[in-house]
């Protein structure tokens, strides 16, 4: 993907970007095959995402305080329907060491594509719709490397895995 600055050194800045996801996974398997385990790498579409995000950020004492929001159109071929988001990121940093971060997408279909396409639910799902939200925290241990740890969860989901995802990583700052 690229991303390009629109509006900068404003108080709101805002910038355009473009995603293209390359239909190089499978998602093929034998339904009747009950000892098959299948691992969907992909649904063999060609999406073009295009985007616009707006953000801004305000600081207080010691606090840094950002925003954002976001809106994307995903267009998907192979008779997939075509898709809407809306992304919204509230978040800190305390200190320059804690990071507080939460973040929500809503996902829309817009049921044009074609009717026989269907994978079942799954990531790869035709007509998947979903809100869903993520809390983030962050802890820089150096000026160069921290921790982070993340829950992400759904408020309502059709035709897509809806259980809750946890994660926890390390990041080193370059």
């Amino acid at each position: 993907g690229v991303k390009y600055s629109l509006i900068s050194g404003k108080p709101v800045v805002m910038s355009a970007h473009v995603w293209l996801g390359l239909p190089l996974g499978k998602s093929d398997f034998d339904l009747n095959n009950s000892s098959e385990v299948p691992l969907l790498t992909g649904d063999g579409e060609f999406n073009q995402r295009v985007g616009l995000t707006a953000s801004t950020a305000k600081s207080f004492g010691k606090t840094n305080m950002f925003t954002s929001l976001g809106f994307e159109f995903n267009n998907r071929t192979n008779g997939f329907s075509d898709e809407t988001r809306v992304s919204f990121e509230l978040g800190a940093v305390i200190n320059n060491k804690l990071i507080l971060a939460y973040k929500l997408l809503w996902l829309n279909s817009l049921q044009n594509g074609d009717s026989t396409v269907e994978n079942g639910a799954s990531l790869f799902s035709n007509n998947a719709e979903y809100v869903g939200y993520t809390y983030e925290v962050a802890y820089n241990l150096t000026d160069k490397f921290g921790l982070t740890a993340n829950y992400g969860a759904v408020y309502s989901a059709k035709l897509i895995f809806a259980n809750p995802a946890y994660s926890v990583g390390a990041y080193f700052n370059l």
